[in-house]
């Protein structure tokens, strides 16, 4: 098995914890600024936040998980926790219009000497009847077979794998995988292209971190949250 299913609940069921906790402290302080809207001087020294664009998308200062900390999407239709070390490339920055599709890419420096890229695909009107179609296209973007292993709760559905072309080259060792997540009580998807990086002469070798990373990304994934997305109520009440 390319993930150990047993720690992927435990880590998902955790997450869900967490969130909870964190709303229920929200409701008993008062609403604080965004970090988005804090003086420079005070946001803490970390990545994520010193840059002025990725920090535009940040919801709070708050750590959540192990440097893992909340992010809004700019379409306000999904939420979920970012590595401190992101900056978003203002460059790659895709919105349309209404709002309903988003795309971008990050780069991330981690805490361990590595480095990682991020590249995320949100489109409001995914259905998951075609769930099958779009793990396809997923295969066909990565040009490769992947095998994914799914975990779910009752608003969502989670796909993840490994990629092979994880490899040893020139530059370095790499490890790659491929998310997709479906929105169950609407419309709506996410995809979700990561790849860590370890370079040549680093102290760290990325066959050391497979553990890490992995535990990292399965709590990135249960932590995304659809917001005001096309709900299955919304569309029986217009029928």
């Amino acid at each position: 098995m390319l993930f150990n299913k047993k720690i992927m609940l435990f880590v998902f069921v955790s997450v869900l914890i967490s969130g909870g906790c964190q709303m229920a402290n929200g409701n008993n302080q008062e609403e604080q600024l965004k970090p988005s809207e804090m003086s420079v001087e005070d946001l803490p020294d970390v990545r994520a936040f010193q840059d002025e664009f990725t920090r535009s998308f940040m919801k709070s200062t708050e750590e959540v998980a192990d440097n893992l900390y909340p992010f809004e999407s700019g379409t306000g239709l999904y939420e979920m926790w970012i590595p401190g070390g992101t900056v978003i490339s203002k460059n790659s920055y895709t919105l349309e219009s209404e709002e309903t599709f988003e795309s971008f890419l990050t780069g991330i420096e981690n805490n361990n000497g590595s480095e990682s890229s991020l590249q995320m695909t949100f489109n409001n009107f995914d259905k998951i009847e075609f769930v099958e179609e779009y793990l396809d296209s997923v295969k066909n973007q990565a040009d490769e077979d992947i095998v994914f292993e799914k975990t779910e709760d009752s608003n969502k559905d989670i796909y993840m794998g490994k990629l092979e072309s994880s490899s040893d080259n020139s530059f370095g060792e790499t490890m790659s995988y491929a998310i997709f997540i479906q929105n169950k009580s609407g419309d709506g998807s996410a995809q979700i292209f990561y790849t860590t990086s370890c370079s040549e002469g680093s102290d760290v070798e990325c066959t050391e971190l497979v553990d890490d990373e992995e535990n990292k990304l399965t709590k990135i994934a249960a932590s995304f949250n659809f917001l005001n997305t096309n709900s299955k109520e919304e569309d029986k009440d217009e029928q």
